[in-house]
């Protein structure tokens, strides 16, 4: 059990350590800009950040049975965007840049009950390059959060996760796209319909069952948490086999 665990916790250190030196760099640079010698024919302050470049299309994304999938792109990005290390959720500026694909979803009632809407984000895979992906119901400044695939948690490409197939309780759903740390590479996304996977069959076999007994009055009774105890002379016949 400790073993996820401690793959976790190794995860989250390592992605605060690219957080911070992504941020000491940014930070080097700016300073480096504001105390460069100038001369008349250099601004006083040249930009150092890039334009994010919005993801496309950006109308007529409506999801239903026959529309067959929903394909977006965006990029290239360059600068990243580590803001979530603060409490979970970016900051989307000017300084730490994100993308938005709003889309809708139209279906039956029937299929509402058969399907999943499946969003995947991708991208060339360079490096440690990492995007971050969120679905909101509604739009990204009040809507309600309803999955996210953060880079702590997978380390994979690409970014994936499942949503109801209903209609959104405030009409759209938004997607924000976070170039945690991009490498200047592009990105690509699909929302497409896939099925409810069917419940597992039942075991044919005894159900699983179990039962308490209280220790003899004169063992383990007073201690601090439970003992277990080994019968090294067995009198039951399957622990005598197995000896």
């Amino acid at each position: 059990m400790l073993k996820p665990a401690y793959a976790k916790l190794v995860a989250k250190i390592r992605r605060f350590k690219v957080a911070l030196i992504v941020t000491l760099c940014l930070s080097a640079s700016a300073t480096a800009m504001l105390l460069a010698p100038r001369s008349d024919a250099m601004p006083a302050l040249m930009p150092i950040l890039t334009s994010m470049f919005d993801t496309t299309p950006t109308s007529g994304n409506t999801l239903t049975e026959s529309s067959g999938p929903l394909t977006f792109a965006g990029g290239p990005y360059a600068v990243p965007n580590p803001s979530s290390q603060a409490n979970g959720k970016p900051i989307c500026n000017a300084a730490l840049p994100c993308d938005e694909y709003a889309f809708t979803v139209s279906v039956s009632d029937a299929t509402s009950k058969s399907k999943y809407v499946r969003i995947e984000l991708a991208w060339p895979v360079v490096g440690e390059a990492q995007f971050d992906l969120y679905a909101f119901d509604g739009a990204t400044a009040n809507g309600k959060l309803m999955a996210q695939s953060l880079g702590d948690q997978t380390y994979v490409m690409p970014d994936v996760i499942l949503i109801p197939a209903v209609a959104a309780n405030n009409g759209t759903y938004t997607l924000r796209i976070v170039p945690f740390l991009p490498l200047g590479q592009s990105v690509t996304g699909k929302v497409s319909l896939v099925d409810i996977p069917a419940a597992a069959p039942a075991d044919p076999g005894t159900v699983a069952s179990f039962s308490n007994h209280d220790s003899p009055s004169t063992i383990g009774n007073s201690s601090g948490e439970p003992s277990i105890g080994i019968d090294w002379n067995p009198n039951a016949q399957e622990l005598s086999m197995a000896r």
